[in-house]
């Protein structure tokens, strides 16, 4: 078991792969794929959280945002280019350490700031292509 845990809000079990695969040995990866399981998750104080908007149930990102009271480092990773801003706003607004990324698996830069999120412990907040 590693000593860092990334909690993961994601509707898509191929995310979840691709991340375990590339932060093996680094995290461990705590998988929600709904927002009363991720809330209730919290409790365990992870070091990063991953956050997705469109989750194909009644609740989506944004009630996860919306209640969410964790201080460490947030990336936003959902394709939702119109409603993924507005969880990153809601964060913002209460003064949280966010991180936007629009095109989660087209962005080269995603594992190397995961990576360095884990290891510095707050977000790098580097430009994304």
């Amino acid at each position: 078991m590693a000593d860092k845990t990334i909690l993961v809000l994601e509707d898509n079990p191929l995310r979840i792969q691709w991340l375990r695969r590339m932060v093996r040995g680094r995290a461990d990866v705590l998988w929600t794929d709904n927002v009363p399981d991720f809330l209730a998750t919290l409790e365990i104080d992870p070091n990063l959280v991953l956050l997705d908007h469109d989750l194909g149930t009644y609740f989506d990102g944004r009630d996860a945002a919306d209640h969410l009271y964790y201080t460490g480092p947030i990336i936003v990773w959902s394709a939702n280019s119109t409603k993924g801003p507005k969880m990153v706003d809601i964060l913002e607004e209460r003064g949280l350490d966010v991180l936007p990324v629009w095109m989660p698996f087209g962005s080269p830069e995603l594992p190397h700031i995961i990576r360095r999120t884990l290891r510095d412990g707050q977000l790098p907040h580097i430009e994304l292509r």
